[in-house]
């Protein structure tokens, strides 16, 4: 979306700038706190990754076996990232989607994502 109006195909925003505001806000929310986890396990993580990086640099291919003894078996996610996927999905869990949730036809409309104005590929 270019907000400066210059752009020669024009796109107008189905909602008001101050809920533009609110996505952006809540995007960057999103992101801030999903860096601040993947720096936290990057940190704890620090004796696994090189020994990851060493076994890479001398056998090139490794395995999930390889990924479980160095790591340890993965684990599901906790209540917090649970949360987070949540909200992040709008308000369901990954998983399952709206039409799960509600009988057909006594659902939520469906959301038009279409941009006016773009078509296809043209042949």
């Amino acid at each position: 979306y270019d907000s400066s109006g210059q752009s020669e195909y024009a796109f107008s925003k189905p909602y008001s700038e101050k809920t533009a505001e609110l996505i952006d806000k809540e995007a960057k929310e999103i992101v801030d706190v999903q860096f601040e986890r993947a720096m936290a396990i990057l940190k704890d993580s620090n004796a696994g990754l090189t020994e990851l990086a060493e076994q890479l640099l001398d056998k090139e291919v490794i395995f999930s076996e390889d990924l479980e003894r160095i790591f340890g078996k993965r684990k599901s996610a906790n209540a917090e990232e649970q949360k987070l996927l949540i909200k992040a999905n709008g308000g369901h869990l990954p998983e399952e989607t709206p039409q799960e949730q509600a009988p057909e036809g006594k659902g939520e409309p469906e959301n038009n994502t279409e941009i006016p104005g773009a078509e296809g590929p043209q042949s």
